[in-house]
């Protein structure tokens, strides 16, 4: 919005120019309009949008140490060393301040694969890095998908709830490659420039393991001034009830705590303050006094698929609030208020894959081999996330409707695909047009097994799946029950009916019966080289009942 609104005021002066030239004179000179500088700071924060946006990059860093800096990173781990950092086909950084980062679960040394926390400015004549000058390298000791914080940390965002912006960089550390790393936003004030009007509130960090009560340490703001958060502790352990709510709803903004909690027991974010005292920040706002709370640390979410949609808190502060039952009935609307407006709307099946997609594309610069192997993990991080979503939406009471099938008990299965590779080999999947025709496209480069798969929550029954397939080139694997492109049920017998070679279009057909609940329908190839093509429009399931 304030990039528009630069645009604007510079065009509006320059037509301003124009319109009050004198008529009949010469056109105004570039020297004649008045210059309109966008201060610094909007550049800044521009570049780092850029840099967090869908189609921003994934860079290529490589960190250089003095002897002396790497003996010293040794020595001691958490301390500032200075060193330097190249972005490849970019610049190079002098004077770069780096200390490693993580906790009992996610800390490397310096010859492992550390986690690494960057401030471009710390040391003179230091500049920013893509408008940002500050920021983190997670390891992903914990997230092998490494893509756990950066959907976490969209969800949250969508929820209102504040969380640091996420990317990718590879990494070199003195010469040595660690591969992928997760590029995450620091909480400084740009960060804060996000959520609230004003940046100049008090900020504490929360620590490893422990609540309030101990000397957190502060951020941004007066090191000596901690009465609001001697505040929120008093309060929260007043005796008097009424008097606990009141002075609570003084000193926290309820509804953005409850908006926190809501997303951390969604996420199962096990790690994170209301269910470990862990991975959070606090910030009182210099406009209404209030605390709120941000979320951190996401790289263990989604991984209880049928943990509970509201979790009751084991924190300080979760269970004051939730002792008012006002305010609990709040926390569980929250709770469907967020799978409704920002889980339900949302395909973030397809953003893992986006996500994964971009990844892949960067380590296929320096190793295809790893980014091939890389499409397991993307399948495993769409699962969790399309598992959670589903089973907080049964919680919540969104019970799927039954597909409607037409009055010729036929269902038609254009849309709603996601591909997904199997172990080994190389298999490509993409959309495409063929005798004008859409499809959902499969290529075996080696031999391998891709799919597109779709879930569909069925009523007791027998049906046929059918599709029409066309293949080119071809060459199925040894397994004769394997044999090329076919389509069948997740978990059921193999089909008889496949293609391959180089087939013109035919229609290819798989009987099974379902029990009742969700069915995953899958159209594959099983093959050492070629592509296959189903018609998206020819997918239909016949319910024979």
């Amino acid at each position: 919005m304030r990039t528009l609104q630069y645009i604007l005021v510079i065009l509006v002066i320059i037509a301003s120019a124009i319109y009050l030239a004198p008529r009949g004179g010469s056109e105004p000179t570039v020297a004649d309009i008045p210059v309109v500088k966008v201060p610094k700071s909007e550049k800044e924060k521009i570049t780092a949008d850029s840099f967090f946006a869908k189609e921003g990059p994934i860079p290529e860093l490589k960190f250089e140490f003095k002897p002396e800096e790497w003996e010293y990173l040794n020595k001691d781990n958490r301390r500032y060393v200075e060193c330097s950092m190249t972005e490849a086909g970019g610049k190079t950084h002098k004077g770069v301040a780096l200390k490693l980062k993580g906790s009992a679960g996610s800390f490397r040394g310096p010859n492992d694969k550390p986690g690494l926390s960057l401030s471009m400015t710390k040391f003179k004549g230091g500049e920013p890095f893509r408008g940002m000058e500050k920021f983190h390298l997670n390891n992903g000791a914990q997230d092998g998908t490494f893509l756990m914080e950066i959907i976490a940390g969209e969800m949250a965002r969508q929820a209102g709830v504040p969380a640091s912006r996420c990317s990718h960089a590879l990494v070199t550390l003195n010469g040595k490659d660690h591969g992928l790393y997760v590029f995450k936003e620091a909480f400084t004030k740009d960060f804060l420039a996000h959520f609230f009007k004003k940046t100049d509130g008090d900020l504490y960090d929360g620590g490893h393991v422990q609540d309030l009560d101990v000397n957190m340490e502060k951020d941004i703001g007066d090191p000596k001034q901690r009465e609001n958060i001697k505040e929120l502790i008093a309060a929260c352990r007043e005796g008097d009830q009424a008097k606990r709510w009141a002075r609570l709803g003084a000193i926290l903004d309820v509804d953005k705590f409850l908006s926190q909690l809501a997303m951390e027991s969604i996420l199962t974010h096990w790690d994170g303050y209301d269910f470990n005292r862990n991975n959070y920040r606090v910030y009182f706002d210099s406009e209404t006094k209030k605390a709120s709370f941000f979320l951190h640390g996401m790289d263990q979410t989604f991984g209880e698929p049928g943990a509970p949609a509201a979790r009751d808190s084991g924190a300080m502060v979760g269970q004051a609030v939730l002792g008012n039952p006002e305010w609990k009935r709040k926390y569980g609307d929250r709770v469907k208020e967020i799978y409704e407006t920002v889980l339900k709307p949302i395909d973030w099946a397809q953003r893992v894959n986006e996500v994964g997609q971009k990844v892949q594309a960067a380590l296929a610069r320096k190793d295809p081999k790893r980014a091939q192997e890389y499409q397991g993990q993307i399948n495993a991080a769409r699962d969790r996330v399309t598992q959670r979503i589903a089973n907080v939406g049964k919680q919540v009471g969104d019970v799927p409707k039954p597909p409607q099938f037409d009055k010729d008990n036929v269902l038609r299965l254009a849309d709603g695909w996601q591909p997904e590779s199997g172990a080994g080999g190389e298999a490509a999947m993409d959309e495409a047009a063929v005798d004008g025709k859409k499809c959902l496209h499969i290529r075996a480069k080696s031999a391998s097994a891709g799919s597109w798969r779709r879930t569909m929550n069925l009523p007791a029954g027998k049906y046929r799946f059918e599709a029409r397939v066309k293949t080119a080139g071809v060459v199925a694997t040894d397994d004769a029950k394997n044999k090329g492109a076919a389509i069948r049920t997740s978990g059921g017998a193999k089909g008889t009916d496949f293609a391959e070679g180089d087939s013109a279009w035919k229609t290819v057909g798989y009987n099974f019966e379902s029990p009742g609940g969700d069915m995953i329908l899958i159209a594959e190839l099983r093959a050492q080289k070629g592509d296959a093509w189903f018609e998206r429009d020819s997918l239909r399931l016949l319910w024979v009942k």
